[in-house]
């Protein structure tokens, strides 16, 4: 009777796993169900790991049903977990690009934000990106403590900066968007049209970088906007409120099925933005979801992963209440190479920001 129990618990392990290696295939818009499984795949694979190790002991013939499953999902392991032997080469006549989502350098005090806005400006300055990509970016022209954008070409030293917002409050004196600043000329930059309802914006900027041109994709996809929840999440568990928990619970899956739909269709529009750019391209930025996810293997297509040359462990870039995620990329071209990158573990935002270094795989061909 136990066996035929645990038999009928990992045959469903199993299918949940198969179901979160698909999930990255199928459009959310189409059905949202295997975008859950597709979040929850580490967790399903270790569970899965865990039905291997128990059949061995107890009844190895049994041992097939998660190892082929495992098996098929090793791939999409590799992009959850990874642990790269070799280390940065620091080599010179390379490009460094640092990506990092401020969270508006802490605006509404959430962590003191005049300290934290100084905190961030010494770690960005320490890092001496040659182009860095910031999400929830923030300046303000009646506050001069804000007034971030001429602090920070000032600070690093830059002349260029791509500057795109969503809002634009108090008279047309505050700014919410995002910004690349770069120490190359910038010859083109482009807005593409995301939802600015929902304060997402992806931007491009080509960089003349040594006579040829890379274009810089920054991105911030659709967020599910769970930060409010999660201190009342806390508070209905500590209070054990079980009606509470259950809105919550609905609540919650609600929210994660509209961000999946959202990203969906704004991960279309920049892979058709790539795809079609003239220029060898480096993507970074918020994505908000996971490897596992249709908005990373729509938008990863094509490209490289530098977190698959050079991560370790699991590479989480969220910081918060809720089991931490790889929700931040760094993606290039395969004509482009990466010599160095390195997630730093600084938690002066929700988010852990990336520092990358690229160079041509090959010296360009001239005629």
């Amino acid at each position: 009777m136990i066996r035929k129990l645990f038999l009928g618990l990992n045959a469903l392990a199993a299918l949940a796993l198969l179901i979160s290696i698909l999930a990255p295939y199928i459009n959310p818009n189409l059905t949202s169900i295997p975008a859950f499984f597709g979040m929850a795949f580490l967790p399903i694979f270790l569970l899965n790991l865990l039905f291997v190790v128990l059949w061995a002991f107890w009844k190895p013939v049994y041992v097939m049903f998660s190892g082929l499953a495992l098996v098929f999902s090793l791939g999409t392991f590799s992009q959850h977990f990874h642990y790269a032997m070799r280390t940065s080469e620091g080599e010179s006549e390379t490009v460094k690009l640092a990506s990092y989502n401020v969270r508006l350098f802490d605006l509404y005090n959430w962590k003191s934000n005049k300290r934290t806005r100084d905190s961030i400006l010494t770690y960005l300055d320490s890092v001496d990106a040659d182009v860095l990509c910031i999400q929830e970016f923030f300046k303000s022209k009646d506050n001069k403590y804000f007034n971030t954008l001429d602090t920070l070409t000032e600070l690093l030293d830059v002349h260029y900066v791509h500057e795109e917002y969503t809002s634009v409050l108090h008279r047309g004196m505050n700014y919410f968007g995002m910004a690349t600043f770069s120490k190359y000329l910038i010859v083109d930059q482009r807005l593409l049209p995301l939802s600015a309802k929902e304060h997402n914006l992806a931007i491009w900027t080509d960089l003349d970088i040594h006579g040829d041109t890379i274009r810089v994709f920054n991105l911030h996809l659709a967020s599910v906007r769970i930060s409010g929840m999660e201190e009342q999440i806390d508070e209905h568990i500590e209070d054990d409120d079980r009606e509470q928990q259950l809105n919550d619970a609905v609540r919650l899956l609600g929210m994660l099925r509209d961000g999946f739909q959202r990203r969906a269709d704004q991960a279309l529009i920049v892979h058709e933005a790539i795809a079609s750019s003239p220029h060898p391209v480096i993507v970074c930025g918020d994505l908000n979801d996971t490897p596992g996810s249709f908005a990373y293997q729509t938008i990863s297509r094509g490209l490289e992963d530098a977190f698959m040359k050079f991560g370790r462990g699991t590479g989480s870039t969220y910081i918060g209440y809720f089991p931490s995620f790889r929700i931040d990329y760094l993606l290039y071209s395969p004509e482009l190479q990466v010599s160095g990158f390195r997630t730093d573990n600084v938690q002066l935002s929700d988010h852990r920001p990336l520092v990358g270094e690229f160079k041509w795989a090959a010296a360009p061909e001239t005629e």
